[in-house]
């Protein structure tokens, strides 16, 4: 975020602020997911998501103010832009701010700019010590970037604005959770929730607290497993493929009968 500010000069400080933000390009942030008690957070950058269907385009009314490469990514032109900042509530992801130095509208354009003169990736990407960022071409299937996408489960945020972003997220872990009742639909405490992972066997098990919820954390998205939910008194339930598939899978309510 700091190099981004310093990159494009962006102004810093209390007084450079647009409804309580201050001005910048990318953040940090907390997504989170689940319900209470099994909640979990995850730490992100949010950024412009360089949609393929941009509604920020859409509601600029000033032709050439914010416009769409062929190389999709959605740029701001400062000495266009008339500051009306309809753009502000058209994007779903918070990604646009107020730059008072411009008097303009003002987001993530990739380093589109410094992409153009031969920098391999954005600013950004450069300064992060953790590599948590990557930059690279989706239109290329053999790409790494394409590569990791397909692989690793990767999402998009928002997909029912129907916008297409070209920004993905990855998790590295994922949870299950489900309710337990018995066929009265009253929570049951007593069995035992055990989950198996198809390729190497193994088995891990955990408890149902007084409301009858269970949760198995750190899983692997991509992996298929099998459950089981098993104790005196009930038939078992069992379901013996169970792919992992999101960071928060919840399986709703799993009845046992006598």
């Amino acid at each position: 975020m700091v190099s981004c500010k310093n990159q494009w000069g962006i102004p810093g400080g209390p007084t450079s602020t647009y409804q309580g933000r201050e001005s910048y390009r990318i953040w940090p942030a907390d997504l989170e997911q689940g319900k209470f008690p099994y909640v979990i957070r995850n730490e992100t950058i949010m950024r412009c998501m360089q949609c393929q269907n941009p509604p920020c385009v859409d509601a600029c009314p000033v032709a050439g103010a914010l416009t769409q490469r062929p190389d999709g990514i959605v740029v701001v032109d400062p000495t266009k832009c008339s500051g009306c900042l309809y753009c502000v509530p058209a994007c779903p992801y918070g990604a646009m701010y107020y730059r008072p130095d411009t008097n303009s509208a003002d987001k993530c354009d990739l380093c589109a700019p410094l992409l153009d003169t031969g920098q391999s990736v954005p600013t950004c990407v450069a300064a992060c010590l953790g590599e948590v960022m990557v930059f690279g071409d989706l239109s290329d299937p053999n790409s790494t970037i394409s590569q990791m996408v397909k692989s690793s489960n990767a999402t998009q945020l928002r997909p029912e604005q129907s916008t297409n972003p070209a920004v993905y997220f990855t998790a590295h872990f994922a949870v299950i959770h489900a309710k337990v009742v018995d066929d009265n639909g009253n929570p049951v405490t007593s069995p035992t929730p055990t989950l198996t992972d198809l390729a190497t066997k193994t088995s891990v098990t955990t408890f149902l607290d007084s409301n009858g919820e269970f949760v198995f954390r750190r899983l692997t998205i991509g992996k298929t497993y099998s459950l089981t939910v098993a104790g005196t008194g009930y038939r078992p339930y069992a379901l013996s493929s169970l792919p992992v598939t999101s960071e928060y899978q919840d399986l709703g309510t799993v009845t046992l009968y006598p």
